[in-house]
């Protein structure tokens, strides 16, 4: 099923708030232990909420 294209759901000229996430594909984990591997990337969690503040101030 193909997602919803961005100009369907976000209007032009309206301020609004939007839940963005990301799905971990070909266990490529962006944060917390992955069991296979044995490594935590628990580190980058921080990092990402710090990204999207960031990003979310500037639009």
């Amino acid at each position: 099923m193909p997602a919803n294209a961005r100009k369907d759901i976000v209007r032009e000229g309206e301020i609004g708030t939007y839940h963005c996430w990301s799905r971990c594909v070909q266990r490529a984990f962006l944060c917390g232990f992955d069991a296979v591997t044995q490594r935590d990337f628990d580190y980058r969690r921080g990092w990402i909420e710090s990204l999207l503040a960031y990003l979310a101030g500037v639009f």
